[in-house]
C-alpha cells in the first residue's frame, strides 16, 4: 500500500516589491519578480511531474485566485493542484496551518511536505527521499547552504519544529532540530 503524500509549495505571487525583496538592489523591482516567477515556474512544472500520488497544495501569498488559477493552466496536470491561502503569522505559524491542514485533508495519516520555490536543483528524488527517512522517522529536513532548510517532512504533527525560532537565520535548521529533539521526535 503506498502511504498517502501531501506536498505544500510555499509561494508568493511574483508581484514587483512582494516578491524576492532582497534581490532588489541588484535585479531592481522588476528583475526580482522575473527571477520569482522563474523559480516558481519550474517548482511548480518539476512536481507537476512526478508520481502521481503525490497531491499537491499551493500555499499562496499574494495575487488573485485566478492569477494563481492561470499559472496553474500552464501544468500538464493542474487538477492535482489544490489552492489554499497561506494564513497570517510568522513563517512558523504558517507552516504549522499547512501542515495541519494538509494532515486533516490525509485523515491523520500520511506523509507532509513543505518547500518554497526558491530551490531549483529540488526534484522527484528529494520527495522519495524524504518519504523514504520518513518511514523510520517522524521528521526530516533537507538542509540549505545558509543554515536554513529547502524541504521539512513529517509523518505526524510535528508542531515544536514550527514554534518560536529565529525564521529566515542561519540557525533555523539547527533550531528545528533541536526542537524536535526536546519534543521527541525523531528525524534524519
Amino acid at each position: 500500500m503506498t502511504v498517502p503524500v501531501t506536498l505544500g509549495v510555499f509561494a508568493k505571487w511574483p508581484a514587483p516589491g512582494h516578491a524576492k525583496t532582497r534581490l532588489i538592489p541588484l535585479l531592481g523591482a522588476e528583475g526580482a519578480a522575473r527571477a520569482a516567477m522563474t523559480l516558481l515556474k519550474r517548482s511548480l512544472h518539476w512536481i507537476d511531474e512526478c508520481p502521481g500520488h503525490v497531491n499537491a497544495v499551493l500555499w499562496t501569498d499574494g495575487g488573485t485566485r485566478s492569477d494563481w488559477l492561470s499559472l496553474l493552466g500552464t501544468l500538464q496536470t493542474p487538477s492535482r493542484w489544490q489552492l489554499q491561502a497561506q494564513v497570517s503569522g510568522h513563517l512558523g505559524a504558517r507552516m504549522q496551518a499547512a501542515m495541519a491542514w494538509q494532515f486533516a485533508r490525509m485523515g491523520g495519516q500520511g506523509h507532509s511536505l513543505l518547500m518554497g520555490t526558491d530551490t531549483p536543483t529540488l526534484g522527484c528524488g528529494h520527495i522519495a527521499a524524504l518519504c523514504e527517512a520518513l518511514q523510520a522517522h517522524d521528521a526530516a529536513l533537507i538542509p540549505a547552504l545558509d543554515g536554513g532548510y529547502v524541504m521539512i517532512g513529517t509523518r505526524g504533527l510535528c508542531t515544536p519544529a514550527f514554534g518560536a525560532l529565529e525564521w529566515g537565520s542561519e540557525r533555523v535548521a539547527q533550531q528545528t532540530r533541536q526542537a524536535l529533539s526536546s519534543g521527541g521526535f525523531s528525524q534524519y
